[in-house]
């Protein structure tokens, strides 16, 4: 379509010309078409010359031109009608001069919502300018990814528009398009948005489905999707579809980018905020919610919604309820186009807060219990040279070989959720001036590959930041941290005060322990099942949880410390200084055992069945003699089954019973009795009459 040649002077309320003073022209409505045809920018920035005059070429249709002055606006409405080449401002205004003036208030109003939406598209331009800096450079491919809905898939609509516009501000650059086919799960070939005047192509992939939500490529789609384009930048449009909940919409939200930002963290993202519904205001509270997210996680956000509401005819944007027409998607594109601007301020790529989570932690000595001891390396606790819990771990090494310390920060039951995922592991680290250069190392295995850190080798008597990031291999089966006392062969000592693994590509700092209070339920690699606390063992399914008493002050054993441990099949306790457990409930054999601090528990109660209660390993004694008694006067226990009765202990009187006579063969003092069970008349009862041995029995 022929553009209209716009001219003329700008003039204030006084009839005095506007000189050297920025201009904005506003595109309100236009007539759209399909085909290789020019797009006009939503917004056309411009200014006066010196004598207040203004040019530029506008496509037919109505228009907003503004002008930001200090103390006033000038502000009107410019129709560009059909049949001419050239027009002025005079002839374009439908309102006259003195109707477009606005009070000095007004013009700081709007000078403010202008300056309010220039901190906005700065905010977003943050996340485009890894890809401006490369088109700016011109050395490589550049790649952009956008996952949507039904509102950007088709050749008319924002995402093609917007592959138009950049294309435009970039004649050197060969622009190519790409669309997801989500039937064969693969990238249809490119088609050709321009051909440039140089070798380098900047590829846009759409990956917009018509019905689709935030989750529609959170599994085995991610991968194809998102990593396989190699992006520069990522794009979000949502909302339209799924949820009317706008804190659900939210959730998939979060999680989605922040799973995304797992996979690729030096990615930039933008999520961008879909127009606004005719029917109702659904759509803008949703909107509301995704800028929240993206400014709570560092994303770049583009706030489309908003330029629908503010558009002079909403409608006439729209094809239907939910969809725009070709003027909207024009507008919809232009807006976005607007935050592809080179802005050598803007700097930074988002990190998903839902991405950091720690893996691992370690503050004191006893936690790092678990930790293997490598080639001579040795650990003790170190009670001068520490930051926090008054204590540090020295890792040391004798000389003649390297010495280290390793712990699987992710292991094998985990594995399958880091495997080409980043992982990041801190240490606060002291290696004082005397210790040799290759003193104090970490690094990351994974079992396929390994991240390793130099070191900065002595830094004095201060503790230092040690941080490495280590990209999972697919085929990982675990990721394993290092701590060198010394990967050389000369003796070293290395001081760790605390250390902690992340997922994702930011370290972070863990020196307190997090409080948890009046928590409803917690769930450590739990279920859902009912109850207040879940937790498993995520490897063996051993010790689950561990219970320690510091009340005394601190060990170099954290055996001595543990008071108190609970696994999937048993329940142990013991006294702080104890090396055996006291008591233990074993839960699938059902048996209470007992013991004491010399040896692992012998005795034990258990039932035989359920009206049998039996007791094994040992005997059963009462705490003093002559003190304690086996039932009550009014409560006798029925029936007495045994083999013997001494009466007084082994100083007093014994009562049994046998077949036989018990002369020669049974030793007792004298008053004890014998029940023979094969005995006749007068030989079924004998008595000690005389004697201690094992003669003396006569038969009564």
């Amino acid at each position: 379509m022929a553009l209209v040649n716009v001219t003329g002077i700008l003039r204030d309320a006084s009839g005095v010309a506007l000189a050297d003073t920025p201009v904005e022209i506003r595109r309100k409505s236009k007539i759209v078409g399909l085909g290789a045809r020019t797009i006009v920018p939503a917004v056309i920035r411009l200014a006066t010359d010196g004598a207040g005059a203004i040019a530029t070429s506008l496509e037919i249709g109505t228009y907003e031109i503004h002008t930001l002055q200090p103390g006033q606006r000038i502000r009107g409405t410019l129709t560009i009608p059909t049949g001419v080449t050239d027009i002025t401002i005079a002839e374009a205004l439908e309102q006259a001069p003195e109707d477009i003036v606005l009070a000095a208030s007004d013009a700081r109003d709007a000078a403010d919502e202008a300056a309010a939406s220039a901190k906005k598209a700065v905010a977003a331009r943050e996340q485009t300018q890894r890809l401006m800096a490369k088109l700016a450079i011109d050395s490589e491919d550049c790649n952009i990814v956008v996952a949507g809905d039904s509102t950007g898939n088709a050749p008319n609509e924002w995402v093609f528009l917007l592959a138009m516009l950049i294309a435009a501000d970039w004649p050197i650059w060969n622009v190519r398009y790409r669309v997801w086919d989500d039937t064969t799960a693969s990238w249809l070939g490119e088609s050709v948005i321009k051909n440039g005047s140089g070798t380098n192509k900047l590829t846009v992939w759409n990956a917009s489905i018509p019905g689709a939500v935030w989750d529609r490529f959170a599994g085995e789609k991610l991968s194809p999707v998102f990593l396989t384009p190699a992006p520069d930048l990522i794009m979000w449009s949502y909302g339209h579809n799924g949820t009317t909940n706008p804190d659900r919409q939210g959730n998939l939200a979060e999680a989605m980018t922040g799973q995304v930002a797992r996979a690729l963290p030096e990615v930039p993202q933008v999520i961008v905020g879909q127009n606004a519904r005719l029917d109702n205001d659904t759509m803008t509270k949703k909107v509301d919610v995704f800028r929240a997210i993206a400014a709570q996680n560092g994303f770049g956000f583009v706030d489309v919604n908003q330029a629908f509401l503010t558009s002079p005819d909403h409608a006439a944007l729209m094809a239907d309820d939910v969809h725009p027409n070709d003027a909207g998607s024009a507008l919809w594109a232009a807006t976005v186009h607007n935050i592809f601007q080179v802005s050598p301020d803007a700097s930074g790529v988002g990190q998903s807060v839902f991405s950091g989570f720690p893996l691992y932690t370690a503050r004191a000595y006893k936690d790092f219990s678990d930790w293997v001891l490598n080639g001579n390396a040795t650990m003790a606790v170190d009670l001068v040279n520490y930051e926090t819990k008054s204590e540090g771990v020295e890792i040391s090494n004798s000389a003649g070989s390297p010495g280290y310390i390793t712990y699987n920060v992710v292991d094998s039951s985990d594995i399958r959720a880091h495997q080409e995922q980043w992982v990041t592991f801190c240490v606060r680290s002291r290696i004082d001036s005397s210790q040799p250069v290759t003193a104090g190392r970490i690094a990351l295995y994974d079992g396929v590959s390994t991240t390793a850190h130099s070191g900065n080798g002595p830094q004095g008597d201060g503790f230092y930041w040690q941080i490495i990031s280590h990209k999972v291999d697919p085929a990982a089966g675990y990721v394993r941290a290092y701590i060198y006392a010394n990967s050389g062969s000369e003796a070293a000592v290395h001081t760790v005060d605390r250390c902690a693994a992340f997922a994702g590509k930011v370290g972070r700092d863990f020196a307190e322990n997090p409080v948890v209070d009046r928590y409803g339920n917690l769930y450590l690699f739990g279920d859902d099942s009912t109850g207040l606390l879940h937790a498993r063992n995520g490897s063996d399914g051993s010790r689950a949880m561990v219970f320690y008493s510091t009340l005394n002050g601190t060990d170099e054993d954290t055996v001595s410390q543990r008071t108190l441990s609970i696994g999937g099949d048993y329940i142990m306790c013991k006294g702080r200084s104890d090396t055996y457990e006291r008591l233990r409930i074993e839960i699938q054999t059902g048996r209470l055992k007992f013991g004491s601090s010399s040896g692992n528990p012998l005795l034990s109660f258990h039932a035989g069945s359920p009206s049998r209660l039996i007791f094994s390993g040992g005997s059963m004694e009462p705490q003093a003699t002559g003190v304690q008694d086996l039932g009550i006067n009014n409560r006798h226990w029925r029936t007495f089954f045994g083999e013997e009765i001494r009466l007084g202990g082994n100083a007093g009187v014994l009562q049994a019973y046998g077949a036989g006579s018990p002369e020669g063969l049974l030793a007792a003092n004298p008053g004890s009795t014998f029940q023979r069970t094969d005995g006749g008349a007068g030989t079924c009862f004998y008595v000690k009459e005389s004697g201690t041995g094992t003669t003396g029995w006569v038969a009564k």
